[in-house]
């Protein structure tokens, strides 16, 4: 039978009891609650704190407006609805220590969920109400009976029961999972069991029971103490099992247990931090997974996990991601630097220095990948190393960062070539940082490997350059300046005499840079072998010249052990020639 359309005289006390909703007070203690509900239902509100001077009309009055006319007009608006649960959660709160009271409003909100079954089908809003009504008012009075009371664990199972229906909202989902956090604290005996059940609830075939599995895990986890409930409860070893799971038919497997690591983290905070490292490979192999819904739950989890964790947790993060940039698929490596983005830009506004630390092997590898084949995975990189490029503090190299970049994103000839001539142009006035040097060293080190004769002796020069600007800034420049001594040393052996030249100078300035000389001690012991056992002239030159550039530069005790090594006879008498020719070099 089809329904008659509302009057004018009940669309005006609709819009009444909308505008009365819409515009309900934030109450701060029950008995202002109260008051405002009773106002709202219009009758007379009690003006006491007593919750035993509370009429049971009044509470009647109080909560039927908020469950049939206050929340219902509210479906829909959160902020409406969130004022008006807090005060209905308030004068439950208030009212529920007293027993008659408490069976009252048991029985008040007991009587609106029949009609609500004896309506039938609802609509979306509606049902999300219920749940928030679930875990507002149900929730909060089953809190004040405590664990002792007959009623207690028939609520609780309600709240279970509700959060893992289908129809249940994400968002009342959450909300009924909060609430479930102080009734089982309250019976710590039934946690375990629960949370049984619940991990179970994660391989469930509908997405929205496992996410509530995942929200209930959670919850268990909190009340039995925290993340350091996660080992006794099993929690961990089942997630990792279920995100490990294989085949097509495991992907709601592995999306629930996904789900679960983002509740955990969420719920857990902080606290989850010692966990987030271990994760971070399930979240990786889940963000490239070849299901779409797994792939979207293990980002979200991933990004949670993120943001939860301190910046030595951050740092920590980093080379499991790394370890997936090496791997050969293609969605391994766009997870991986996707993943990379959210920590670098924590790391570059909070933690600046823990980011230098982990720079000397990220920036090669993103290079690698913005070199690669896919132009997703290419432009990802880029935007890693633009992301580095702007925690550049170093005023001097700041403004180089674009054409830096360009030269590690598109490596030829000419992008090369121009930010060589940049580097070169430039007046440095500081000390270079870490994150200076971890964009201009990968520039310069490929230029001494794959450059022409122009761009090697260039990048040899400025390897030279960037060695002296290093001193004061050892412990940030000193695995950048050791990358580039292997290339240095190569270019020794140059066809080209101007590149052995230039080559000779840095690996001499090189020698005198190393933090307490030690590198320097290593590259002239090195140098002496490699002279005396040189196969060609060019070998021969380039050695001696380097040998001759480091016995300048180390300390005094060392150079007069080097010169005592050249004038003493050699092993092998052919190496004459070489030490002769060092000694020739020295100034």
């Amino acid at each position: 039978e089809a329904r008659a359309p509302p009057s004018r005289a009940e669309e005006l006390l609709a819009g009444a009891a909308k505008a009365e909703a819409e515009t309900f007070p934030e109450a701060s203690s029950w008995p202002e609650a109260l008051a405002a509900l009773c106002s709202a239902a219009g009758c007379p509100a009690p003006s006491c704190s007593d919750p035993r001077a509370v009429s049971s009309a009044s509470l009647r009055a109080a909560l039927g407006w908020l469950l049939r006319t206050g929340l219902q007009q509210a479906a829909g608006m959160e902020e409406p609805r969130t004022r008006l649960l807090r005060g209905g959660a308030l004068v439950v709160g208030g009212l529920a220590q007293e027993a008659e009271h408490a069976a009252q409003i048991q029985d008040l909100l007991e009587g609106y969920f029949a009609e609500q079954q004896q309506k039938g089908s609802n609509t979306s809003q509606m049902t999300e109400m219920n749940g928030f009504i679930d875990a507002a008012l149900f929730g909060g009075l089953a809190r004040h009976l405590g664990a002792e009371h007959p009623k207690f664990s028939a609520i609780r199972l309600r709240l279970v029961r509700r959060l893992q229906k289908p129809t249940t909202s994400p968002a009342a989902q959450s909300a009924i999972a909060d609430a479930l956090v102080p009734l089982l604290e309250a019976d710590p005996s039934a946690v375990e069991e629960l949370s049984r059940g619940f991990l179970e609830g994660l391989r469930a075939p509908q997405e929205p029971v496992r996410r509530a599995a995942a929200l209930g895990v959670a919850a268990a986890v909190r009340a039995a103490g925290g993340a350091g409930a996660l080992k006794r409860l099993g929690v961990m070893d089942f997630v990792r099992d279920a995100v490990a799971a294989e085949g097509k038919s495991a992907s709601a497997q592995r999306q629930g247990g996904c789900l679960c690591l983002e509740a955990l983290a969420a719920r857990l905070g902080r606290t989850f931090e010692p966990y987030a490292h271990a994760t971070m490979p399930l979240l990786l192999a889940s963000c490239s997974d070849s299901a779409k819904e797994v792939r979207t739950a293990g980002q979200a989890a991933a990004e949670t996990v993120i943001a939860q964790v301190s910046g030595n947790g951050l740092k920590l993060m980093v080379n499991p991601l790394l370890d997936g940039l090496e791997d050969k698929r293609w969605r391994t490596q766009l997870s991986a630097i996707e993943l990379l983005q959210p920590i670098v830009a924590q790391l570059v506004a909070a933690a600046p220095k823990r980011l230098a630390a982990v720079l000397p092997r990220a920036v090669p590898a993103l290079c690698e990948a913005a070199a690669g084949a896919r132009a997703d995975v290419r432009a990802a990189a880029r935007g890693v190393l633009e992301q580095v490029g702007a925690a550049v503090s170093h005023p001097d190299v700041a403004k180089l960062t674009p054409s830096l970049i360009r030269a590690l994103a598109e490596p030829n000839d000419a992008t090369l070539g121009k930010a060589l001539e940049s580097l070169l142009g430039a007046v440095y006035t500081t000390s270079l940082t870490g994150a200076a040097c971890a964009l201009i060293c990968p520039v310069v080190q490929r230029a001494l490997m794959r450059g022409d004769a122009s761009a090697r002796q260039k990048a040899a020069g400025f390897a030279r350059t960037l060695a002296s600007i290093a001193e004061g800034s050892e412990e940030d420049t000193a695995p950048y300046l050791a990358a580039l001594r292997a290339p240095l040393e190569a270019l020794l052996a140059d066809p080209t005499p101007s590149v052995r030249e230039a080559a000779a100078r840095a690996v001499g300035v090189l020698a005198g840079a190393a933090p307490g000389g030690a590198q320097g001690a290593d590259l002239a012991d090195g140098l002496l072998e490699r002279l005396d056992g040189a196969r060609d002239e060019s070998e021969l030159e380039g050695a001696a010249q380097g040998l001759a550039a480091a016995v300048t530069s180390v300390s005094d005790e060392r150079r007069e052990e080097l010169l005592a090594e050249l004038l003493s006879p050699p092993a092998p008498p052919t190496a004459r020639l070489g030490r002769l020719t060092a000694l020739a070099h020295l100034p």
